[in-house]
């Protein structure tokens, strides 16, 4: 979550790998970052699998509800930057955890509970602003990267067209599309070219580190270019 004098970012690692870029594209902007390891920013519904365990879901709904108090009664924090991959909300392979008790994700699922979210967050008297995740292919990007590096092969072969992402990532994308009628939504598309060609690498720097996650120039370059700290302030507080 960003505000202009006090800021948070939240969104586990998918949150944290926007921290450089928006340094970058404004500097005198503070942030403070509260942040959950696999803890989407989803009031009230959790990720939920036998590997996590009913405990972990039911500590990332305590943490997320802590967040929004903090928020009630922090003043200075004035914008709030939410960021997931969302995949664990709207995928048929995942179940959440609710009020209801643990159901199916779904991307109705999803769109239902990110519009409660932002109500509540409305409600603190904060504007909220969604970063959408990065193109995703299922590929490691990183780990191409790494491998043409090593072998001296042209970097471009890990190029991936837009068109190519996995379907999950669309499905993702169609969720967010319905959020921007009452949220802005910032959209990282990486290195994207006019072509529709996401490069892996930018200014002679790594974009991806592995499937999905900016490394830290893959923050910086977009993030200045596209004033990332200008368009997470620009919606004006109520």
């Amino acid at each position: 979550m960003l505000s202009p004098r006090s800021s948070r970012s939240a969104g586990a690692s998918f949150a944290a790998h926007l921290v450089e870029g928006v340094i970058a594209s404004a500097p005198e902007l503070p942030i403070v970052q509260t942040t959950m390891s696999r803890c989407g920013r989803f009031l009230d519904a959790a990720p939920y699998s036998v590997d996590l365990g009913q405990d972990w879901s039911e500590s990332c709904i305590a943490f997320n509800a802590k967040v929004l108090d903090d928020l009630r009664h922090q003043d200075s924090v004035k914008n709030v930057v939410l960021s997931s991959p969302f995949r664990a909300y709207v995928s048929k392979d995942w179940q959440v955890l609710t009020p209801d008790g643990i159901v199916p994700a779904s991307p109705e699922l999803a769109l239902d509970m990110m519009r409660r979210t932002l109500a509540a967050i409305e409600g603190a008297g904060k504007q909220a602003v969604i970063v959408s995740p990065t193109p995703q292919t299922g590929d490691n990007i990183g780990r191409c990267l790494t491998r043409s590096t090593w072998l001296g092969q042209d970097p471009s072969g890990c190029n991936f067209a837009l068109s190519d992402v996995a379907e999950i990532t669309r499905t993702i994308d169609g969720v967010l599309q319905e959020l921007t009628k009452t949220c802005p939504v910032i959209w990282l598309k990486g290195g994207m070219r006019p072509d529709g060609i996401c490069c892996a690498m930018a200014d002679g720097h790594f974009v991806h580190f592995d499937h999905g996650h900016l490394t830290r120039e893959g923050s910086r370059n977009p993030g200045r270019r596209t004033g990332w700290g200008t368009m997470i302030q620009s919606r004006p507080v109520n």
